[in-house]
């Protein structure tokens, strides 16, 4: 992915006439879809969307919002959901883009704390235990 990343950032960047470039190419640039990628991910995981809401503590209201794509969910809330999907750090990742927020980064001790979580599987519960003791807000 990274690498179709750069190309992709390669080709912007030295092509000469940008109107001929995107109108060519507009298929490269997806809008992201976070409530199609939602549904894929209940089939892909083989999970139900109340089993889902319930690991993740979301209000149940909210979360059906979400799911109905009427809500924008902040990062915190695709965490919870990230977690409640047992998602990896990739797709923690390809969650976090296709709600076009910004991606978990090393250089944030929080996102760090994040990320250690993901790898190790830690439940939402073990994460936030984590982050209260290292003094940082639980994710709700």
């Amino acid at each position: 992915m990274k690498d179709y990343n750069y190309k992709l950032l390669e080709e912007i960047l030295c092509n000469k006439d940008p109107i001929i470039f995107f109108k060519n190419n507009v298929y490269k640039f997806q809008t992201p879809d976070l409530k199609k990628h939602l549904h894929y991910l209940l089939k892909e995981k083989n999970v139900t969307k109340s089993h889902i809401i319930k690991k993740s503590t979301i209000n149940i209201t909210y979360a059906y919002h979400i799911f109905a794509g009427h809500k924008n969910p902040s990062r915190e809330k695709l965490f919870a959901l990230s977690f409640a999907f047992k998602l990896n750090l990739e797709e923690t990742q390809k969650l976090l883009r296709h709600a076009s927020v910004m991606e978990l980064s090393v250089f944030s001790l929080r996102d760090a704390v994040i990320i250690y979580a993901l790898v190790n599987k830690y439940t939402l519960m073990d994460l936030n235990d984590l982050l209260y003791d290292l003094g940082e807000e639980p994710i709700e």
